[in-house]
């Protein structure tokens, strides 16, 4: 027992006092190594799906010996679980396998080493190429299991460890219960674990995150170049609708619509309908437009301009595309381009990164210790938020990015994400810009404050962002949402999902008996 009172896990291949020691942990994990069958837990974000994990991988070794292989979607995230593991296990054979690392290497560290950490794709080609041999695995955990669907590589890899104890971690496996059973499907689960923030012996372990939503008014200056890229969407949609009397558009056709039509004119193509082709030269235009109107709706100005300029310099390429061409031909789209110019010039500050501004000011006036989070979709208002926030006193910003690179906008190798993420626990950066990657698993306990510089619909996402703060301690979630816009659309639908989510999970569980654990068996 600590000086605090905590109980920590006595046993053989677990260094002493560091794996505290929790009754739902416990639980999971026994039953888990009772049945010996392939189990998708699902629990809340910083309840500790990694120390289940720990505590059966303990288990394996001492009873079955190695093979543990721990799989995780992200690089920066393979890096965490393996200083995990290092921390907590006895058992020093713990690697960590990227793509950075020699492949002839890779097959030594897998033959001298007892777990392996790695993403799917390395694991996937190594297996292909003949470097490792997959039968030898006993354990096979996967993290954010949630990524299990279409052709992921976590599917591949489960197929190939087929004797192998399978066990997914995850706490948002999604709204719907086809890719819930997709999940299970690609995972060969037979058993399944639920817990939640209800849960009694959960609850002392869930830190109160407060949710904030701020409602923004969408800029004047902007209004003009919004209804000049609606008209230009609109006019496509007349003359998709005089062509093809068969297309039902009702209301505001959205990117949604346009590639739910655009898939069904595909299968008419494949049919030997050419006609269609024409349409599906419409709907292109059509997609590009609304992706030039959600930036503009979301992103603001800068991200709009510089995506209607990329479609003016493809289409003066000598291998353009038609619908370049076509689409640039266009008087309202031209019209367009020369407004978006115009405001770009304006250096109208936007209100979300006036916002952003403003929140971040306050948190650190409030407690210069504290660590904050901004999540962003696209890297150019990543570096206008940084920029941003490089003037702002007693914040020390940084981005946070993938390693594949936009453009002139350099990706961050696999040391510069890990040299960020220590000196951002350390508190030698104190606001943390990230696009995507950030968003699963990573473990930074002390983040006071997420911001979402726009709404995601995802319910995944939504879960997974949120989950950066509250996990040592209290913490505040902020998202920033225009009024009338797309934006807004994406509030309400993700709101919407994640409802949902909690009610399939909640029909998932089954009603608990009297001294038994909830258990469901898919059998």
């Amino acid at each position: 027992m600590s000086s605090d009172g905590r109980l920590f896990l006595n046993h053989p291949l677990i260094k002493e006092n560091t794996l505290e020691e929790r009754e739902y942990q416990l639980k999971i994990s026994s039953e888990i190594l009772k049945n010996m069958e392939n189990t998708l837990v699902v629990l809340p974000t910083g309840v500790g799906k990694t120390e289940i994990a720990i505590i059966i991988i303990a288990e394996i070794l001492m009873k079955k010996g190695p093979k543990v292989l721990f799989l995780a979607p992200t690089r920066p995230l393979v890096l965490q679980h393996r200083d995990r593991l290092l921390k907590y296990l006895k058992n020093e054979k713990i690697v960590a396998l990227t793509g950075n690392v020699d492949p002839d290497e890779r097959g030594l560290l897998w033959i001298e080493n007892d777990i392996i950490v790695s993403t799917p794709q390395v694991i996937r080609n190594d297996i292909i190429s003949g470097l490792i041999d997959p039968a030898k695995v006993t354990l096979l955990i996967v993290d954010e299991a949630h990524r299990s669907v279409g052709k992921y590589a976590y599917t591949f890899v489960t197929e190939q460890c087929s004797s192998a104890l399978i066990v997914g971690l995850t706490a948002s496996p999604g709204s719907k219960p086809e890719r819930i059973e997709e999940i299970m499907r690609h995972l060969n689960i037979r058993r399944l674990q639920v817990k939640s923030e209800k849960d009694e012996d959960v609850k002392p372990y869930v830190h109160e995150i407060k949710l904030e939503t701020i409602m923004l008014d969408f800029p004047d200056e902007y209004e003009p170049l919004r209804e000049k890229l609606r008209e230009v969407i609109e006019s496509l949609s007349e003359e998709l609708k005089n062509k093809f009397k068969d297309v039902k558009i009702n209301g505001r056709l959205t990117k949604k619509k346009i590639l739910e039509i655009q898939k069904s004119f595909s299968e008419m193509i494949s049919k030997g309908m050419k006609t269609y082709y024409e349409g599906l030269s419409l709907l292109a235009m059509m997609l590009k437009v609304e992706i030039a109107l959600e930036y503009l709706e979301t992103q603001g100005i800068n991200t709009c301009h510089e995506y209607l300029e990329q479609l003016v310099h493809s289409a003066r390429m000598e291998d353009a595309k038609r619908t370049d061409v076509r689409l640039n031909k266009l008087r309202g789209f031209q019209e367009a381009v020369i407004m978006a110019r115009d405001i770009s010039k304006m250096e109208i500050i936007s209100p979300k990164l006036k916002k952003i501004e403003e929140l971040v000011r306050e948190q650190i006036a409030r407690n210069k210790q504290s660590r904050i989070i901004i999540f962003t979709n696209y890297r150019n208002i990543n570096q206008d938020i940084y920029e941003m926030l490089l003037k702002v006193e007693g914040v020390r910003p940084s981005r946070f990015l993938g390693q594949a690179s936009r453009g002139e906008d350099r990706g961050m190798s696999q040391k510069e994400q890990e040299e960020i993420l220590r000196k951002f626990r350390n508190n030698e950066i104190n606001v943390l810009i990230s696009t995507q990657i950030g968003e699963e698993g990573l473990d930074i306990p002390e983040t006071d404050l997420v911001i979402f510089h726009e709404p995601v619909s995802s319910e995944i996402r939504n879960i997974q962002r949120r989950g950066r703060t509250g996990r040592a301690r209290p913490g505040r979630v902020v998202i920033l949402v225009y009024r009338n816009t797309i934006d807004e659309i994406m509030f309400y639908a993700g709101i919407k999902k994640e409802k949902k989510m909690k009610q399939r999970i909640t029909e998932l569980t089954p009603r608990k008996k009297k001294g038994q654990y909830s258990l469901l068996d898919f059998q």
